[in-house]
């Protein structure tokens, strides 16, 4: 598709049928639209950006990890999928995989409870077990996330895998500040940018 052809190109198509007013566009739309989403995240401080790039990394390869998540969201009766990668110089990329993040959020708290230290994981048991009942989750899928658990637990990590735990978890923690911050942030991102 042509984005800049005087006939049959995107935007003059757009102009012609749709919105002859709105769109007055000197330059590269997309250009435009990728600034403006770079000057509408800025006061986030890359919060979203830095947590998208980190989740698609843990996941990349990790086969097992990856598994289990879609396993947890079977069990949450959450549509599962891979975390999205997040591309810096496509506008489009960071509303794609916000919409994905905020759709797998309860999932990756599930997920992630087992990388916690001792003191963190008796804090948040409570929590954990009340996304267990607003989710509907049997007894026997509670069983089977406990194992998915203990296997991740034995599992070796890189210093990388560590960092990027401990950034999950000051930005998406069961704390409230950080899940509503985030989730705060996720929202805005999906509902601002189409």
């Amino acid at each position: 598709m042509v984005m800049r052809g005087s006939k049959t190109g995107l935007e003059t198509r757009v102009r012609q049928n749709h919105c002859p007013t709105l769109l007055g566009v000197d330059g590269d739309s997309c250009h435009h639209i990728h600034n403006a989403a770079k000057v509408f995240a800025a006061p986030f401080s890359s919060h979203l950006e830095r947590l998208f790039s980190d989740l698609h990394a843990d996941h990349q390869w990790a086969s097992d990890q990856l598994t289990y998540l879609r396993e947890i969201c079977d069990f949450m009766s959450i549509p599962g999928s891979a975390p999205k990668r997040f591309v810096q110089h496509c506008w489009l990329s960071a509303y794609d995989v916000a919409i994905s993040t905020q759709r797998l959020l309860p999932a990756y708290k599930v997920l992630y409870y087992v990388f916690m230290d001792k003191e963190d994981k008796g804090l948040y048991k409570d929590p954990l077990k009340q996304l267990f009942a607003d989710y509907n989750v049997s007894e026997k899928a509670q069983t089977q996330i406990r194992s998915f658990h203990e296997d991740l637990s034995k599992k070796g990590m890189t210093q990388l895998g560590k960092d990027r735990k401990k950034r999950w978890f000051r930005r998406c923690g069961m704390k409230p500040p950080q899940l509503s911050c985030t989730s705060m942030y996720t929202v805005y991102r999906s509902a601002a940018i189409p």
